[in-house]
């Protein structure tokens, strides 16, 4: 009886152990066309470059056999804010992607995007998302154009609407769990984003072509140090 009992409990321990880890992440990204999509990126522009279409994505990163929430079905809803942290910078051309659903009245503006859909009855089957790696699905949200700065560096904040959980749901998780508390259930996290646009300076024509005059002679030189040997 005392073998079976701790044998038990051993496998209960086992179970636990085995889960402790296992979580779901959200992340929300600015993705500019060069690709740079990491969660507080930094890219280089030059000065008062302007980065046009900037895509606004959800990505959902799951570990160790959670199930996917995006996999098992579509946003119903979904809002975001963009701001400007820090920095010489502006957006502009803000808008939500409505396909599958719709954009609420009242719920987008100048610096807020909103999506809900009814259900696929309605014909609005929701957001989709699709893989974008092991264990990574992506959802895009809406894009906007972001303007850099002329010296220095610009940093925008994309966000999640509120600090109340249910801003970002499923139909399979309904309106009483947000994907926000979701992801921490699991033990996971609900992370908002940036992106920061670093003006580098070009060099001027004059000074180029020195650079490449000054290249020349150097050249030259060694290739004289070299007949005179």
């Amino acid at each position: 009886m005392r073998k079976r009992l701790i044998a038990l409990m051993l496998s209960v321990l086992a179970v636990n152990v085995g889960t402790a880890s296992a979580e779901i992440t959200f992340d929300l990204l600015f993705r500019p066309a060069d690709g740079n999509d990491q969660r507080d990126a930094v890219v280089d522009i030059t000065p008062g470059q302007s980065l046009f279409g900037v895509q606004l994505v959800l990505r959902e990163t799951v570990t160790n056999g959670d199930d996917s929430y995006l996999a098992a079905s579509n946003l119903n809803a979904y809002a975001a804010n963009i701001s400007l942290v820090s920095g010489d910078g502006s957006f502009s051309s803000l808008g939500v992607l409505t396909d599958g659903g719709f954009a609420p009245p009242g719920g987008n503006d100048a610096d807020s995007i909103a999506f809900a859909a009814i259900g696929q009855a309605f014909g609005q089957p929701g957001r989709v998302s699709s893989t974008a790696g092991v264990g990574v699905r992506e959802a895009i949200l809406g894009s906007v154009t972001l303007r850099g700065p002329v010296t220095g560096q610009a940093k925008f904040a994309l966000t999640d609407a509120s600090n109340n959980d249910g801003d970002y749901t499923t139909f399979a998780s309904g309106m009483e769990s947000g994907l926000e508390s979701l992801a921490v259930m699991s033990g996971g996290t609900f992370n908002n984003g940036s992106i920061t646009l670093n003006a580098v300076a070009v060099p001027e024509p004059s000074t180029a072509l020195a650079l490449l005059g000054g290249l020349g002679c150097l050249i030259a030189t060694g290739r004289r140090r070299r007949r005179r040997e």
